[in-house]
């Protein structure tokens, strides 16, 4: 009893450090997952490099994608950055 007594006291302590531990595990939790985040999104990027490298139908729509252009017939709507295909909303 006087050990569980002891334990709850130093979790509501901020001065025994528990605090700071479990803010630092918050953080490390959040670093984690913005780095499996990024990871996801290096894996995506070099998939795309490839395809602009392997593919000559993937690199024209790249760079009409890019310019703006397009073929006779073909219509470019154009929207606003960071949204539509390939790019999400932050």
């Amino acid at each position: 009893m006087l050990v569980a007594a002891a334990l709850v006291l130093a979790l509501l302590d901020r001065e025994s450090g528990i605090p700071a531990w479990r803010s630092l595990r918050a953080d490390q939790q959040q670093a984690a997952d913005r780095v499996r985040a990024l990871e996801r999104e290096v894996d995506r990027a070099e998939r795309e490099a490839a395809a602009l490298v392997d593919d000559p139908f993937a690199l024209e729509a790249a760079i009409r994608e890019d310019l703006g252009l397009a073929r006779p017939g073909e219509t470019v709507v154009r929207m606003p950055e960071g949204t539509g295909p390939g790019g999400a909303a932050h």
